[in-house]
């Protein structure tokens, strides 16, 4: 049994990755809507560009023309 169906269910992804110098960065994903990514400053931490990689993808899901609940 599947509790969040991909029909039922809007599944965004998130992927983060650090680098040598002390940078971080992420990507986002939303199938057949939206995708992005971006670099953080040196210093950031993982986790610092993973919240700012959710902010994204909900302003995206915000500026799209169909209602999600």
């Amino acid at each position: 049994m599947t509790l969040y169906s991909k029909d039922k269910w809007l599944h965004i992804y998130t992927d983060d990755s650090a680098q040598d110098d002390g940078s971080a960065g992420a990507g986002f994903y939303c199938e057949n809507l939206f995708e992005g990514s971006l670099a953080a400053s040196l210093g950031a931490t993982n986790f610092d560009v993973e919240i700012e990689a959710v902010r994204l993808a909900i302003c995206h899901l915000t500026n799209l023309s169909t209602s999600y609940r």
